[in-house]
């Protein structure tokens, strides 16, 4: 109570200084606050401003395009037509200076007419290289091009504007007739846009003469408004070929704002008292939060260690179990028992499946659900999940049909054991949920070069779900009013769903009560080359073999339970020298000390002495520590893995073991011991 106490106070001090310090952040705030809404508003009048000009300039331009289309029509247009239209364009816009064309870029038509005469004859092209290079910038982009603000002979400053003119011959073709060119009053231009009403508030700066931006000449205001002291607001107006740089800067300079009053500061100050209280009535309270917090984790925990044994104790009985039944159809049995066999088989592969399940569900929330991608044969995957799913498939009312479109790769980059099970679950769901008709499996590969996908869809014509049980179709342990009388624990879904998200892929699910329903899968896959494929296996270093001379090997068995030990020497006998059993870590060290043994099979959980014990020990002895050692465990998961192999053991398979992968482990890990002679036959 008393650490509980002072850490009180000291909290307290430290929402002192917070306070202070946030008193003067709100004061600084203000400043900025302030500061930052005369710049809103200078943005907003600027986004105005240019956005006038631009349509102001535009709407000369669109006057222009009238001019062209008359030109086009008649491109042997007389001057007094010319004049008659020119007057129409100008009284339209009276900031149109003049307006000139010139048919093969020779200034041939004039308005008006009198006081521009002495411009008929101009030659573009034998102009100064400035003007030249407008005139044919324009013709070259088949637009109008904006050049200056310039001064004109006849007094002012005036944006001149160029507009290609062309004509379509006999053929068809089209064909450069000319160009039109109208100098506009910048004077005008300022006039409609009401440029006064914003120079009347703002320092107002614009370059970018003939359209070139921030690289091109200041053309009205002052330079030094573009300097980065005066932190002016600048924004670019778009022209047609370029733009044009705006600078503005409210006259008098940006406000600073002004600080809080005293009100404020008794405010800061009642706010610090009250969240003083606050903290300490709120702390008490997560105080409490605390102590039941660990509660739930020490029960968590329990869970979870309470899970681990669970697993591994149904998971043991089960390698019994289902070794005895591997063994009897193995073997000579009579066939009037073989089907009663493999059913209890079947049931038993089914309670492991339901096991795995839920460990992966366990898994998947806790972020542990690791993704093995490897290169994988669709075609041959597919094939396998039919040949799972076909002893539930003897219904002959149900037809089971594959479609593998030409586009899927022979080799595909995925996690084949998932994907395994998410396609069984559905066929197995499809079949189960259709008593009459076709289940349909349809695998096709999208190529994108980003991002390659494999498409695979279920469809079947079963008793289809409502749109209500949609919603919750991926829970756990959920089933459907027609779904009551079926088999399952409601997990087939849930799991799909989790492998498919833990994969980056996408599951989605349409249907229709008494029509039937389709899911539809996109999974990320990659195609692997024959060339990725011989690069993948240079990488894999192969395990000596030593298969050939495991008749040769003495071995011993460590396991608590009698069946798995009788079991496990029965399906071992025939294929190694001899076997011998012990029934904890403990007496299988006392063996170890009597005799020699060339491999250890030891499983994990044990009474008197587990096999991790066990084997730590045998790795401390320096007689026994280059024996190899296999572990056995009921408990799927990396971490139980991972503690056994640090133990010492060189391998560790999960419960129920198939009898040919225990050999094979057996025959990598001689091979990487390289306790045997290898130059056996």
């Amino acid at each position: 109570m008393n650490s509980f106490r002072l850490l009180s106070v000291a909290a307290v001090c430290v929402l002192a200084v917070f306070f202070f310090v946030l008193e003067k952040e709100y004061e600084r705030h203000l400043v900025e606050e302030n500061r930052q809404e005369a710049m809103n508003d200078a943005q907003r009048r600027a986004d105005s401003l240019k956005s006038k000009i631009n349509l102001r300039i535009a709407r000369d331009i669109h006057i222009l395009y009238g001019l062209r289309a008359l030109v086009e029509i008649d491109p042997n247009i007389t001057q007094e037509q010319f004049s008659k239209f020119a007057a129409s364009v100008r009284e339209t816009s009276p900031g149109i200076v003049n307006i000139a064309a010139a048919p093969d870029l020779v200034v041939k038509y004039v308005f008006p007419y009198e006081p521009n005469k002495k411009v008929l004859g101009l030659d573009y092209r034998q102009q100064a290289p400035e003007q030249r290079r407008a005139v044919f910038r324009s013709v070259r982009q088949s637009r109008p091009v904006i050049a200056g603000p310039t001064e004109l002979v006849q007094g002012g400053v005036a944006i001149i504007l160029r507009l290609p003119v062309f004509t379509r011959t006999v053929t068809g073709e089209r064909k450069l007739w000319g160009i039109l060119a109208a100098p506009v009053s910048m004077d005008q231009i300022f006039k409609d846009v009401e440029f006064s009403f914003y120079e009347s508030e703002y320092e107002i700066a614009i370059r970018g003469k003939d359209g070139l931006g921030r690289n091109g000449a200041i053309f009205y205001g002052k330079e030094e408004l573009f300097g980065a002291t005066q932190e002016a607001l600048i924004t670019s107006v778009p022209l047609l070929n370029g733009s044009w740089v705006l600078a503005m800067k409210p006259k008098g300079g940006w406000p600073g704002g002004k600080g809080p009053d005293t009100a404020i500061i008794g405010y800061f100050f009642a706010a610090f008292v009250m969240t003083s209280i606050l903290f300490v009535l709120v702390s008490a309270y997560f105080r409490e939060r605390s102590l039941a917090r660990k509660k739930i984790e020490v029960s968590l925990k329990e869970k979870s260690e309470f899970l681990e044994i669970l697993t591994h104790e149904i998971r043991s009985p089960l390698q019994g179990v289902l070794a005895v039944q591997k063994y009897l159809l193995d073997n000579e049995i009579n066939p009037k028992f073989r089907e009663l066999v493999s059913t209890a088989r079947e049931t038993g592969d089914y309670i492991v499946s339901l096991i795995n399940d839920y460990l992966d569900l366990q898994r998947a929330e806790s972020n542990n659900l690791q993704v093995i991608k490897q290169p994988t044969d669709v075609r041959l995957l597919l094939s396998r999940v039919l040949d799972i799913v076909g002893v539930m498939h003897n219904n002959s009312n149900v037809s089971l049909i594959t479609n593998v479109s030409d586009d899927v790769p022979d080799l595909v980059l995925v996690d084949e054991r998932k994907l395994k099970q998410v396609l069984v679950n559905l066929v197995t769901n499809a079949l189960k949920f259709t008593d009459l008709g076709v289940v349909r499996i349809k695998i096709t590969h999208n190529l994108s070069d980003t991002d390659p996908t494999l498409g695979i869809s279920v469809e079947d014509t079963g008793i289809g779900i409502s749109s209500d049980a949609l919603n919750s179709l991926f829970d756990r342990f959920t089933r459907t009013e027609h779904s009551e009388h079926r088999v399952g624990s409601g997990l087939g879904l849930t799991i799909v769903k989790t492998l498919i998200d833990v994969m980056d892929g996408e599951v989605e699910v349409t249907s229709q009560v008494g029509e039937g329903s389709m899911f539809r899968i996109e999974l990320p896959a990659e195609i692997v080359s024959q060339l990725d494929l011989e690069k993948m296996q240079e990488a894999e270093v192969p395990a000596k073999s030593t298969y050939k001379n495991l008749r040769s090997l003495s071995v011993l068995i460590a396991d608590d339970m009698l069946v798995n030990r009788t079991l496990l020497e029965a399906l071992l006998k025939p294929s190694v020298g001899s076997v011998s059993v012990a029934e904890d870590g403990s007496e299988a060290l006392d063996l170890l000390n009597k005799e020699k043994f060339d491999l250890v099979i030891m499983d994990a959980r044990m009474p008197v002495m587990n096999g991790i014990d066990a084997v730590k020990r045998i790795r401390n002895d320096s007689r026994l520590s280059g024996l190899p050692v296999i572990g056995l465990t009921g408990v799927d998961s990396n971490t139980s893995h991972a503690s056994m192999l640090d133990a010492g053991m060189d391998r560790v398979l999960t419960k129920p073991v198939n009898i040919d992968v225990l050999l094979k482990e057996i025959d990598i890990v001689l091979g990487e011991r390289g306790s045997m002679d290898h130059s056996g036959d």
